[in-house]
C-alpha cells in the first residue's frame, strides 16, 4: 500500500458523531515511561515509550509518539540491537456508554534498527517505516485517568528484510488533562488507606505474513500494582510474563528468552504522605524464570531504591525512582550482577 493511501484513510476518520461527554475539545492526553539500567561501566537509557496528543474538535485527535528499546541480552559475541521509531497518530472517538469511550485509530511511523557488535558482519543499521490501523476503547478510572486497550493491523517494512504484516494488541494507561476543572500540578491528594496504584502495560504481536522473520505470537504482560494499607505504607509488586522470541530478518533473535515469568513484590514507605512531592523509600525482592534455547535460568533480584510521586491531577502522578539492585541466578555459581537502576513513569492512583 502506498503512503498516500494512509493519509487518505485518516481523512475518512473525520465525521460528525458526538464525542463521549467526559472529553472536551482541546483536551490533552499522554502516556509513557522510561527506564535505565547500569552495570557500573555503562550508563544508558535502556528503553522508553512516550505518546501525547490533543483533541482537535469534538471527535478527532492528533498526536505523536516515540519509542526506543535496547536488546543486549546476548551470549558473548552477539550483537547489541537498538530499535527506535517515532511517528504521528490519530483517533476518532465515538459516543461512549457510561465510562467507556470507543475509538478508531491510525498511525504512521519511521525509524531504524541498529546492530552493533565486535563482528563486522553484524555491525550495520536498517531503516524502517510502516503504518497501523485499529480500534479500541478507553475505560475511565476517574476524570483524568483511563485504561486503554486497542487492537489492529500493522504493515512494517524494514530495509533488506521482507515486508511483513502483524496483528497487534496492547493495553496501557492514558491520562487526560481537561482544560477546565482542576489545574495541572495543583492536586495533592492524601495517601489514604485503601488507595490503589496501577501502572505497566501489555502487548500482543502475531506476524501473519510469510517472511524470514519470526512468525510465533509474542505476548508481554508487565503490570505494576500497589495497595495503600496505611497512610504511609504501600505493598505491591511488579509482574512480568513474556512468551515468544522477537526476531528479525536472517534469524537474528532480539530476545533470547522464549518464556519469562517473574514476580517482584515490594514494600514502600512514604516519608511525607501529605506533601505535594511525596518521597518514598522502597525495598524489593523476587525471582523469575527464563527459558531459552540453551538452558533455564532462575534470576533472583534484590533492590533498594528511593523516589517520589508528583501528582499532576487527582488520579495521575509522575513517579521517579533511583536505586541499586543485585541479580543472581539461583541455579548457577556466577557472582552477583549489580548496578544502578531507575525509571520515570506515569501512575494511576484510584481511591475507594
Amino acid at each position: 500500500m502506498k503512503k498516500s493511501s494512509f493519509f487518505f484513510f485518516l481523512a475518512l476518520l473525520c465525521g460528525s458523531l458526538p464525542l463521549y461527554s467526559q472529553l472536551q475539545p482541546k483536551t490533552i492526553f499522554a502516556a509513557g515511561d522510561w527506564a535505565l539500567i547500569s552495570d557500573l561501566d555503562r550508563y544508558a537509557a535502556q528503553d522508553y515509550n512516550a505518546r501525547a496528543g490533543i483533541l482537535l474538535d469534538e471527535n478527532l485527535t492528533l498526536g505523536g509518539f516515540a519509542n526506543r528499546q535496547r536488546y543486549d541480552r546476548f551470549s558473548d559475541g552477539g550483537p547489541d540491537v537498538t530499535l527506535q521509531y517515532q511517528g504521528l497518530f490519530t483517533r476518532y472517538f465515538f459516543q461512549g456508554n457510561g465510562k467507556v469511550a470507543p475509538f478508531l485509530s491510525g498511525e504512521v511511523f519511521f525509524g531504524n534498527r541498529d546492530f552493533n557488535s565486535d563482528i563486522d558482519e553484524l555491525n550495520f543499521n536498517r531503516n524502517l517505516w510502516g503504518w497501523r490501523f485499529g480500534a479500541g476503547a478507553d475505560w475511565f478510572l476517574g476524570p483524568t485517568a483511563a485504561i486503554e486497550g486497542q487492537a489492529g493491523v500493522q504493515w512494517f517494512d524494514e530495509e533488506d528484510v521482507d515486508a511483513r504484516t502483524n496483528i497487534l494488541a496492547d493495553v496501557g494507561l492514558f491520562f487526560f488533562l481537561p482544560p477546565e476543572g482542576e489545574s495541572l500540578g495543583r492536586a495533592n491528594p492524601p495517601m489514604a488507606t485503601g488507595m490503589l496504584m496501577i501502572g505497566g502495560r501489555g502487548s500482543f504481536r502475531w506476524e501473519v505474513s510469510e517472511s524470514d522473520t519470526g512468525a510465533d505470537p509474542v505476548i508481554a504482560i508487565l503490570p505494576v500494582f500497589g495497595y495503600q494499607f496505611h497512610p504511609r505504607w504501600m505493598i505491591g509488586g511488579e509482574f512480568r510474563f513474556t512468551s515468544g522470541q522477537q526476531e528479525t530478518g536472517g534469524g537474528v533473535i532480539l530476545d533470547e528468552s522464549d518464556l519469562t515469568v517473574a514476580l517482584y513484590p515490594f514494600l514502600r514507605l512514604y516519608l511525607n504522605p501529605d506533601d505535594k512531592f511525596k518521597v518514598f523509600t522502597e525495598g524489593m525482592a523476587g525471582a523469575g524464570f527464563h527459558r531459552n534455547n540453551f538452558n533455564n535460568e532462575y534470576p533472583f533480584r534484590l533492590r533498594g531504591s528511593a523516589g517520589l510521586d508528583f501528582f499532576l491531577s487527582s488520579n495521575m502522578a509522575v513517579e521517579f525512582f533511583l536505586g541499586y539492585q543485585g541479580v543472581k541466578g539461583l541455579n548457577s555459581d556466577l557472582d552477583w550482577e549489580d548496578g544502578l537502576t531507575g525509571g520515570l513513569s506515569l501512575r494511576a492512583f484510584v481511591g475507594k
